[in-house]
């Protein structure tokens, strides 16, 4: 017996033994939580019950999610004007809008894209003074004053809720089947589209590919010529014969008749018979020089599903909705919607969601398999099935706390709080193994008849302890609920769920462990078989193995002193071959190969050239190939918003592999880098990994990298990017590097000389509408509809060219030009000075800065190392007065990121050492404590650079996570030294050998179990568990070198400053 419990007193009075439980519970006189729960037990069993059953509810009932919900508030402002050129929608749509709603309360940033008749705005607001309805009612409020300043014809801009973390959508529907391309892109934008925004949470804003049906009158050129006719002419004189002016009604005699008129075209065949012009009797119809039929829009889009051209519906979740109940929704719509259409055939594809389930099923593994490893170590050191049960209780019932509580906060089940589940699995058993050891050493060393009142003592003496150790827990993790952006969303996840598991772990030690200790762990523990009695000697042995090297280390302060700076100075050496990234790359099944063809290729031109990359990759990818959706060019209307392309010359194209698949996305991309070039010289390209993960993370960009040149000018900041362009390709690493905006689009510049179109009676608009008639169409500047009486759906009605007519730049100077005051038909060339030039595809704002975009990606390199390069490219290249160059996408975020967690830690440290200071009433004590962090960041150094990790915002959250992980061990081991000085007397080296030979057990206990629960997240066994390996690997690494110094440097240090300080005092 040791000299502590040599001196435990049986109280007076009860010498005893009691005669039953209710007798022994009724002797407990002390006070405290363990002694208030074993004097009620049905309170603390109706408690358990009521955790169970909302945590139970709470697990069918939360929604389940990639990620955790985006808090950014964010508007977008869309507007089309259709064949207006780049640079006229920048100046005259674009800069309005960004000028007007930049006076927006709240507004911290805003970012433009203007693409030909197409205007993106996105303006970002402060998630702390502005919500979101505010900054949409803002939004709208200026947008208002806009509208008076758009020029004729322009439609009002649309403003749209913008989630910058939902900006990819969830899936896409393919429409297909026997229709043609016009009538599938009807399907798709009134059938498909109506059943799937019948569910909760879903949008589904827009047609990809095909063409919008209008009603087109061709005209033929050479017989307008005949007829001295234009284009212009022929749909003023259809507009006027085409009306919907409502007849109204007329009273005579009794009754009131209504009237109907034929006014409206009944079919569309019957507009072949409407007089264009009459003259000396003779009267020429449409039919004499052209004929209407059921055609589309100018297709400027096409996209193909494994080589067959389709349309798609792209499926984006609201705000906070659940994206697979989103999808499961979509599917059941899907099904309904092809019993009713027959013919028609949907498919899901770029399925998010597939990712997403193995994501959470293997992080739910992960950590099931970690508390399985981490249930089988304490069963070995304690070699008692009723204790190790007793000590796995925290285990379900912190579990369901959680579940509880994030059910009550709004909170959604996803690889984040999943990870925080998985990283709390140590902890919520730390505490419950601290009290069940110190519960059996008391039972084992107290002759208290009364075993009850044992189990009372023993746990009440580890209840202040344990509670500081939780408290320590929780405020480290207090911090990051307290950051912005990416890193609140995120890690205010894992935060949120491990205050919550520590929280009921502190439950089940201070009330749960003492009720069934006290039941089921007072009697005869049971005889050990032969293999657990030997591991337990085998822990007694290495128990006195520990005290004597203990007993010899404390001695040689200075040599403890050199090991701790050799291995800091190690630690330092092993920082520069650690990469930095935002977050985990991961292997999502799919990537998106994004290509440039030559600037202003036609559509099928590009298109077919799509199909030709589709078939080199079937060849390369080969047997792991599943799907191949390509989208080409860029529809020139509300759906450019939802597009990554700039033109008809690029090419989306999202390329899925099979569930089982033998090389991952990441190994494909290389082998395409590799290959393309050869096959398709001089077609720029970009690879974009990591599925909805990165793509939330980046807000929905191609590349992780962005270096953008800012300036007034963007011919001259393209200079400037051209110029950077071959100076970022040396970069090791650097990969995928290509400018986003060009300024190489072929045009046509048609300078109209007004004088001579005067002395021929044709004013500049007449000039402008016959030429937009013979292509683009009439629609363009004089919208006219015609509704189909069968299905009650409108649609555009024009007149044009056909597209064939247009061979080469004869034909288009030839474009036949008629007046009010002209009505002889002139060629366009004998008005107009005609010549060829060329144009930008996109242009891009920030901020209201024109920028130039240079788009490149990683590979063999961490990001951070890339950035840092490219900085470094930047410091020596000489920009222009007024220019700027920086870095942002997801190198921008990682610094804030990696910023606000580095203000965390310190915060974080602080804060526990503030809590140690009231606990032991001391500054020293404290401080002694506190150097297992430093200790444990070098254990973190070290495992990144063997394990060639990259340090992204998981590890950073694992590394303020072990400040509490390595000050609680520290913390037990001074508690136990510190009362074997002050209550056992004894001498101070004997105390701290016996104090730490008190408290190994345990410690060990706490770390095995930490790191053995963490060790499967650490390996990352599935598709989806990359996101986590970083997180599990910095606490292993941390806690293993933790825990090892605070063994034998912690109660050297001690010995140290007590003598110096506490002995020479006293």
């Amino acid at each position: 017996m040791s000299q502590k419990n040599k001196n435990i007193q049986t109280p007076s009075g009860t010498d005893l033994p009691p005669t039953s439980y209710v007798a022994a519970v009724k002797q407990v006189t002390q006070a405290g939580i363990a002694a208030f729960s074993v004097k009620n037990p049905h309170l603390m069993i109706a408690g358990c019950i009521v955790v169970l059953v909302l945590g139970v509810l709470a697990l069918f009932q939360m929604p389940r999610d990639l990620l955790p919900p985006s808090k950014q508030p964010a508007v977008q402002i869309l507007d089309v004007y259709w064949g207006m050129p780049t640079s006229s929608t920048e100046t005259i749509l674009t800069w309005k809008f960004e000028r007007y709603t930049g006076q927006a309360p709240g507004l911290i940033h805003q970012e433009s894209k203007s693409y030909p008749g197409v205007s993106v705005v996105n303006n970002f607001f402060d998630e702390d003074s502005t919500s979101r309805p505010e900054a949409m009612g803002a939004t709208v409020g200026y947008i208002m004053s806009v509208l008076r300043r758009l020029p004729p014809g322009a439609m009002p801009p649309i403003v749209l809720p913008f989630d910058p973390m939902g900006s990819t959508p969830v899936c896409l529907v393919a429409v297909s089947g026997d229709f043609k391309v016009n009538e599938l892109y009807d399907l798709g934008q009134y059938d498909v589209r109506r059943a799937l925004q019948g569910s909760p949470g879903t949008i589904a804003p827009t047609v990809m590919g095909g063409a919008e049906k209008q009603i087109i009158i061709e005209l033929d050129p050479l017989k307008l010529k005949r007829f001295d006719m234009s284009a212009a002419e022929a749909m003023e004189k259809i507009g006027r014969l085409n009306t919907f002016i409502p007849a109204g009604d007329v009273k005579i005699g009794d009754f009131d008749y209504p009237i109907y008129t034929n006014g409206v075209a009944d079919t569309v065949k019957a507009f072949d018979d409407f007089p264009l012009r009459s003259r000396e009797g003779v009267s020429v119809f449409v039919r004499d020089v052209g004929a209407a039929r059921e055609a589309s829009i100018v297709q400027t889009e096409m996209v193909t599903l494994n080589g067959k051209e389709i349309v798609y519906v792209p499926v984006l979740r609201q705000q906070g909705a659940n994206t697979l109940a989103v999808v499961d929704a979509a599917r059941e719509a899907m099904k309904a919607l092809e019993k009713e259409v027959k013919g028609l055939k949907l498919n899901i594809v770029a399925d998010t969601t597939v990712f997403i389930r193995k994501a959470v099923e293997t992080v739910g593994e992960e950590a099931m398999f970690g508390g399985g490893l981490a249930a089988l170590m304490v069963f070995l050191f304690l070699g008692n099935p009723r204790a190790t049960f007793a000590t796995l209780l925290s285990l379900p019932f912190s579990t369901l706390f959680v579940l509880m509580g994030l059910k009550a906060t709004g909170s959604t089940i996803n690889i984040m709080t999943l990870g925080g589940m998985a990283l709390s699995i140590g902890l919520l058993v730390d505490n419950s193994i601290v009290a069940i050891e110190n519960i059996m050493r008391h039972l084992s060393e107290d002759k208290d008849p009364n075993r009850v009142r044992v189990v009372v003592r023993a746990a009440q003496e580890v209840t202040p302890p344990i509670i500081a150790v939780t408290l320590c827990n929780v405020v480290v993790l207090f911090p990051i609920l307290l950051t912005k952006g990416v890193v609140n969303v995120l890690f205010g996840a894992i935060a949120k769920t491990v205050i919550l598991a520590i929280t009921g772990s502190l439950l089940s030690e201070t009330a749960i462990i003492p009720l069934f200790a006290s039941r089921f762990l007072t009697g005869e523990p049971p005889k050990l078989p032969r293999f657990f009695q030997a591991i337990q000697n085998m822990i007694s042995a290495l128990t006195e193995i520990y005290g004597t090297a203990l007993e010899k280390v404390m001695t040689k302060t200075k040599a403890v002193v050199v090991g701790i700076l050799i291995l800091f100075a190690i630690g330092g050496l092993c920082l520069p071959f650690i990469g930095t990234e935002l977050f985990p790359r991961a292997d999502a099944g799919s990537f998106v190969l994004h290509m440039r063809f030559p600037s202003g290729l036609r559509i099928e031109q590009t298109s077919e050239q799509a199909k030709l990359v589709e078939g080199k990759l079937k060849e390369w990818i080969r047997g792991d190939l599943e799907m191949v959706l390509a989208d080409s060019g860029l529809y020139q209307g509300f759906p450019a918003a939802f597009s990554q392309n700039g033109g008809t010359q690029d090419v989306s194209m999202v390329v899925e592999l099979k569930e089982h698949r033998k090389k991952t996305s990441q190994e494909y991309a290389r082998i395409i880098r590799e290959k393309f070039p050869k096959e398709f010289p001089g077609v720029e390209i970009g690879i974009e990994l990591g599925g909805l993960l990165s793509s939330s993370l980046n807000g929905g960009a191609q590349a992780p990298i962005n270096v953008q040149v800012r300036g007034s000018n963007a011919l001259k900041a393209h200079d400037v990017a051209l110029n950077l362009l071959p100076e970022i390709k040396k970069i090791k690493g650097a990969t995928d590097v290509r400018i986003l905006e060009s300024f190489d689009t072929p045009a046509i510049e048609v300078n109209i000389n007004r004088k001579k179109a005067d002395s021929q009676g044709v004013y500049t608009d007449e000039i402008v509408q016959n030429i937009v008639s013979a292509l683009a169409g009439s629609i363009v500047y004089k919208p006219t509809i015609w509704v189909d009486p069968k299905s009650g759906i409108d649609y555009a009605l024009g007149v044009r060219f056909p597209e064939e007519k247009f061979q080469t730049m004869k034909d288009f100077e030839n474009i036949p030009v008629t007046g009010k005051f002209q009505e002889r038909a002139i060629p366009l060339n004998q008005l107009s000075d005609i010549e060829q030039t060329k144009g930008p595809t996109i242009l891009s704002r920030v901020n209201m800065k024109r920028t130039v975009n240079i788009m490149l990606d990683s590979q063999d390199r961490d990001v951070g190392s890339v950035s840092g390069d490219i900085e470094n490219v930047i410091k020596k290249f000489k920009v222009p007065e007024g220019y700027k160059v920086v870095i942002t996408g997801e190198i921008e975020k990682m610094k804030d990121a990696l910023g606000q967690l580095g203000g965390g830690f310190f915060l974080s440290a602080f804060l526990v050492y503030m809590i140690l200071v009231v606990q032991f009433r001391s500054f020293m004590l404290p401080g002694i404590m506190m150097m297992t962090v430093p200790l444990g960041m070098v254990g973190i150094a070290l495992m990144f650079a063997l394990t060639g990790t990259y340090y992204s915002l998981q590890a950073g959250i694992g590394t303020i996570f072990l400040i509490g992980i390595a000050v609680s061990n520290g913390v037990l081991l001074i508690e136990f030294i510190l009362h074997m000085l002050e209550h056992e007397k004894m001498e101070l080296d004997r105390g701290i050998i016996e104090g730490a030979k008190a408290r190994l057990r345990p410690i060990l206990m706490t770390s095995f179990a930490s790191m053995l629960g963490l060790t499967p997240m650490a390996i990352g066994f599935g598709k989806g568990s990359e996101a986590n390996i970083p997180l599990g690997r910095a606490v292993i690494g941390g806690q293993f070198l933790a825990t090892l110094l605070t063994l034998f440097v912690l109660p050297t240090v001690f010995r140290y400053l007590y003598r110096k300080f506490y002995l020479k005092e006293n």
